[in-house]
């Protein structure tokens, strides 16, 4: 069956079936599948990821960052993003220096960026932070947590996987 005859059959059985019952119905429908199409999906995710850098940005991304994003954050004094994180994550830092700040960056993969922004407040000597990691790539995390050992950054950092 083809996915988008598969998703009308779905949209009239949505409607048939009264809504205190889909969620039995969807545990049902999983076990008799199998692999879910989410399990799937995320499979070809990462395989998809599984021998490039991803650090590597397309051109396009130069483009639209130089071109329509610095043009927006010079207002503010900063001329990309980075920038920005770093700034705002200093100075909660210093507002509450009793405690540790915890920031949570979704979709971290290699943890180029946060690993970036923690050796800046190091180099500013702010050290009551901590990043949690997530990415659906537990191999790219791996990576960072790798990277933040060898920079002296682990107590910095913590990692979840999610799937």
């Amino acid at each position: 069956m083809s996915q988008k005859k598969q998703m009308s059959v779905v949209s009239i059985l949505k409607r048939l079936v009264p809504a205190r019952l889909r969620p039995l119905l969807r545990r049902g429908v999983r076990l008799l599948r199998g692999k879910s199409l989410y399990d799937s999906r995320v499979q070809r995710e990462l395989e998809a990821f599984e021998n490039i850098n991803v650090q590597d940005l397309p051109l396009i991304m130069q483009y639209w960052s130089k071109n329509y994003l610095a043009p927006m954050l010079a207002p503010f004094g900063f001329t990309d993003a980075i920038q920005f994180v770093r700034s705002y994550m200093a100075r909660v830092s210093r507002q509450f220096p009793a405690e540790t700040v915890s920031f949570l960056s979704i979709g971290a993969g290699t943890c180029a960026s946060e690993i970036n922004i923690a050796e800046w407040l190091r180099e500013h000597s702010i050290e009551n932070y901590m990043f949690e990691c997530a990415d659906i790539n537990p191999k790219l995390l791996a990576k960072g947590q790798v990277s933040a050992k060898e920079k002296d950054l682990s107590k910095h950092f913590s990692y979840s996987p999610f799937n």
